[in-house]
């Protein structure tokens, strides 16, 4: 195992994870080292579908980690560009709506959208 990989997991282990990631990861070390891997080799990538991959615990995998850093690298960006308000669908408040408001981000709920959808003339419809 490279040991980038192995920093990863490690991180896992000793960082602010739910105790039952970390406990599968334990498992993982010992019933199947290279599905461990296979699990954080690499980190999830955008592609022309977004961001996509199978589910479970790692870098490489669907997970609320992986979608919460993916949304602070949005947020961060959102923030830096545009001065607006956003609107969030109801499937992902869960896992966006903390690093939105940590990142002050005003935002609104919307029931029906599919995807984000940033709406300046909403948001200033709004105002």
């Amino acid at each position: 195992m490279e040991a980038a990989t192995q920093q990863k997991i490690d991180k896992w282990l000793t960082g602010n994870y739910d105790q039952a990631v970390k406990d599968e990861i334990l498992e993982l070390q010992k019933s199947d080292p290279g599905g461990l891997e296979d699990a954080f080799y690499k980190d999830l990538e955008f592609g022309t579908g977004g961001l996509r991959g199978i589910m479970g615990i790692g870098t490489n995998r669907m997970n609320k980690y992986t979608v919460g850093m993916a949304t602070q690298g949005y947020a961060n960006y959102l923030k830096q560009c545009f001065q607006m308000k956003f609107v969030l669908p109801l499937p992902m408040i869960a896992a966006t709506t903390a690093v939105f408001l940590l990142r002050s981000l005003p935002m609104f709920l919307q029931q029906t959208a599919l995807k984000f959808i940033c709406l300046k003339h909403f948001a200033q419809r709004r105002n």
